[in-house]
C-alpha cells in the first residue's frame, strides 16, 4: 500500500482543486481510500471527486481533526476521507479531480491518495476474470449498474 500526496492552494472564493494523475504508462493504482485535509480551521468545508469527469462523490464534510489539539502531532486542522467501493484505477489516460468549497484563503488542500500500483497486463488480466475491482470501475466509468 502506498500513500501519494497532492496538494492545491485555497483561493480567495475559499476553492481549491486538485488534480490527481499519474504519469507511468505501463502502471496503473488501484485507488482505495481518499484521505482529505486543510491546515487551518474552516466554518463548513466541503470536498467533493470526479473521475474522469463523472460525478464519483458530490459531497464530504471535512470536520476538525481530534490530533489538532495535540500540539506538533498534526499538521492538520481539518479531515475528511471518501473511501471505496468503488475502488478506481487510475491510468496514464485517466483524470481524479477533487474540489474543496469552503476553505480559508491561502490554505494548502491536500489529497492523499492510498493506492496500489500494478502493471498495466495485471490490470488487464483482472479486468478479463471480472474481479470485485473491474466490476467497480465498470460502474463508476459507464452506466452499467449492479443489482441484487
Amino acid at each position: 500500500m502506498l500513500i501519494k500526496p497532492f496538494t492545491g492552494t485555497v483561493n480567495s472564493s475559499g476553492n481549491a482543486l486538485v488534480q490527481v494523475t499519474q504519469g507511468i504508462a505501463d502502471m496503473v493504482w488501484v485507488i482505495y481510500q481518499l484521505g482529505l485535509a486543510l491546515n487551518e480551521s474552516a466554518v463548513f468545508p466541503q470536498a467533493g471527486a470526479q473521475y474522469n469527469g463523472v460525478p464519483l462523490a458530490s459531497s464530504v464534510a471535512l470536520v476538525p481533526s481530534p490530533f489538532s489539539t495535540f500540539n506538533g502531532f498534526s499538521p492538520y486542522a481539518m479531515l475528511g476521507f471518501m473511501v471505496g467501493p468503488p475502488y478506481l484505477f487510475l491510468s496514464t489516460s485517466d483524470q481524479l479531480n477533487m474540489g474543496l468549497v469552503g476553505g480559508t484563503s491561502g490554505d494548502t488542500f491536500t489529497v492523499a491518495v492510498f493506492c496500489d500500483e500494478l502493471s498495466a497486463a495485471d490490470a488487464a488480466n483482472m479486468t478479463m476474470a471480472g474481479t470485485f475491482i473491474t466490476l467497480c470501475r465498470v460502474s463508476v466509468r459507464g452506466s452499467y449498474s449492479l443489482t441484487r
